[in-house]
């Protein structure tokens, strides 16, 4: 085996490599028709890994410290045993092959971009009493929005689950059975959940610097938030939350938990946080995902 494969996230940590063509294949194309596994330290396959790591912090700890990477695969002259070869030169079932990965893959979108709503709701509800704007009409537009979202793509992923059957809806034919009888998510509500919450993700972000302001992006280091000089002084600047100083951010970090942070670890703490402040809102949240 000759080649690479580019953008592939945790394969430093994981213990196998699963390789499938990304699309679907031509018949002068049988040479690409290939799919196998092997082990991540295989022989002859090289992974070159770019990690992102959080800045660690001196006082304001996070639940812990972690990171995630990212690999280019590299494959020169790698052997590949014959009993863990699924596909080799069946052109036919190319397609199939990227199409069942990102079938799977959308309808996990589902199920984790719904959580990580919860996690940005707490977040611009706890930045909107920062800057005291909670009972706004635009604001609670916003809150309404990422609510929205986040149950209707946990609705579809629920859906294509309920759904599921030992088959794939192949464009021309319909619904046909495919494969030794696992369940397959409904092909139609996987993907629209995946759209839908996919698209939605940059105007979520979007919503929350609106609601924040300047003050996450301006606020000083740990350093000086903490500096016996400097502290005292910060202390004096008012937030628009009673009881909240520029000199306390205990709460405006955690608008930093969605860039800076791992979202395990502290994700229930954010969502219970999610809850609190919307139930003191006046809406009723009993009904998001748990």
């Amino acid at each position: 085996m000759n080649g690479c494969k580019l953008h592939i996230s945790e394969a430093s940590i994981a213990d196998e490599i699963l390789v499938v063509p990304t699309r679907a294949l031509g018949p002068n194309e049988k040479e690409y028709a290939v799919a196998f596994a092997v082990q991540a330290d295989h022989e002859g396959m090289t992974q070159v890994l770019k990690p992102h790591n959080a800045r660690p912090r001196e006082h304001f700890k996070r639940g812990f410290n972690g990171g995630y990477t990212d690999s280019y695969l590299l494959f020169e002259n790698t052997f590949i045993p014959w009993d863990r070869v699924f596909l080799c030169g069946e052109n036919d079932h190319g397609g199939l092959c990227a199409m069942l990965f990102a079938l799977f893959h959308r309808h996990s979108y589902s199920g984790c971009k719904p959580a990580l709503g919860d996690v940005l709701l707490g977040l611009a509800a706890n930045a909107a009493e920062l800057n005291g704007i909670e009972k706004t009409s635009h604001v609670r537009e916003m809150f309404a929005e990422l609510i929205k979202v986040s149950e209707l793509g946990y609705a579809a992923g629920y859906t294509a689950s309920d759904l599921g059957k030992p088959e794939i809806n192949i464009p021309g034919m319909g619904k046909v059975p495919y494969g030794p009888g696992s369940y397959i998510p409904d092909s139609i509500y996987a993907n629209v959940g995946r759209c839908l919450t996919g698209e939605a993700v940059f105007h979520e972000q979007e919503m929350l610097c609106n609601i924040a302001g300047g003050l996450p992006a301006t606020l000083p280091c740990e350093r000086d938030l903490t500096h016996p000089d400097l502290q005292p002084l910060l202390e004096k600047i008012p937030q628009a939350e009673p009881g909240r100083t520029c000199g306390r951010p205990d709460p405006v970090l955690a608008v930093f938990y969605r860039r800076n942070m791992p979202r395990r670890g502290r994700q229930h703490e954010l969502r219970q946080l999610s809850r609190r402040r919307l139930s003191d809102h006046g809406a009723d949240r009993h009904y998001l995902p748990v």
